[in-house]
């Protein structure tokens, strides 16, 4: 597995975890998926794709607040991305 030969990939871990949370039946499995983000940001905090994939994993949970901080995120790190603007007027 890369993540083990490479525990810094940030593709490796944002892939892992879009597949989890796509495939997510149990809670335990989506606390997974939501440790496994965070181990990107960890990594580089900054990470837009990062930032808004974990802010669509805490949308669909309902924590918006939560949501719209990673969205604004990875919103202050693009230039007018209109998908962004609108996950955080959905917030």
């Amino acid at each position: 597995m890369i993540i083990k030969l490479d525990p810094t990939n940030i593709d490796a871990f944002n892939f892992l975890a879009h597949c989890k949370f796509k495939s997510a039946e149990t809670e335990s499995e989506l606390k997974n998926v939501e440790k496994y983000y965070l181990r990107v940001l960890e990594i580089d905090k900054e990470h837009i794709l990062s930032n808004f994939n974990i802010g669509t994993y805490y949308f669909a949970r309902r924590q918006y607040k939560k949501a719209l901080a990673h969205f604004k995120l990875a919103y202050d790190k693009t230039e007018n991305d209109t998908k962004l603007a609108y996950q955080i007027g959905m917030c």
